[in-house]
């Protein structure tokens, strides 16, 4: 993600980790067999971040629309070698990902909001497993979170029996003095951002057959 943000060449004058913030929303596709097919995503990029997008936009001559238009475009590209920021476990064994498509950017209120599919490799079945997922650029150059659980959202014919539970981040004091030592000029170590990360857990009960109460 610090490839995507580099891009506008923003300089972001804050003097401690995170520097940008995005607030996230996770639509997860469940099939009528209780498989995860998909995900939905919608991250909206802070005001000031944004703001930075839109001088890029003005200073090269570009309308708005098509500075989002490349944004979009250069983002997921960007996201598509680092497994897009997700990491996602089915009973602890890692899941891949397609190439994320159906990328939309919209302004929003001064904020950009990018919305994509990011369709799985395979289905992975749910029923009795654990699902785990995170979200997070591991240097903390950003802080991604969805907020409330309300933003995780299981969709489709096979979420009934399914329920999320959201962990919100839980860094030590010496990870936070850490993050709060670094300015827009270092890198962090390697992993800062496992230890900001939220971790969303997907739990699923096996349907009853249909005719069955």
């Amino acid at each position: 993600l610090l490839a995507t943000l580099s891009l506008s060449g923003a300089v972001l004058p804050v003097a401690a980790h995170p520097h940008s913030w995005i607030d996230m929303v996770s639509q997860l596709q469940i099939d009528d067999r209780q498989r995860l097919t998909e995900l939905r995503l919608s991250w909206l990029f802070d005001e000031f971040y944004s703001a930075t997008i839109l001088d890029d936009a003005q200073s090269k001559g570009h309308s708005l629309e098509q500075e989002l238009v490349q944004f979009g475009q250069d983002t997921l590209n960007n996201l598509a070698t680092e497994n897009y920021l997700n990491r996602m476990t089915l009973d602890g064994q890692k899941i891949r990902f397609g190439r994320g498509d159906q990328v939309k950017t919209e302004w929003v209120n001064g904020q950009i909001r990018l919305s994509y599919r990011l369709p799985l490799a395979q289905p992975a079945p749910l029923t009795g497993k654990r699902l785990q997922f995170a979200i997070y650029d591991s240097t903390y150059y950003v802080e991604m979170l969805h907020g409330s659980p309300t933003a995780i959202q299981l969709r489709g014919q096979g979420a009934t029996g399914c329920h999320t539970e959201l962990l919100p981040p839980n860094p030590s004091e010496e990870q936070r003095s850490y993050a709060l030592s670094l300015d827009k000029t270092e890198q962090s170590e390697d992993g800062l951002g496992a230890a900001f990360a939220e971790q969303v857990m997907v739990l699923c009960s096996p349907q009853p057959a249909k005719g069955q109460p």
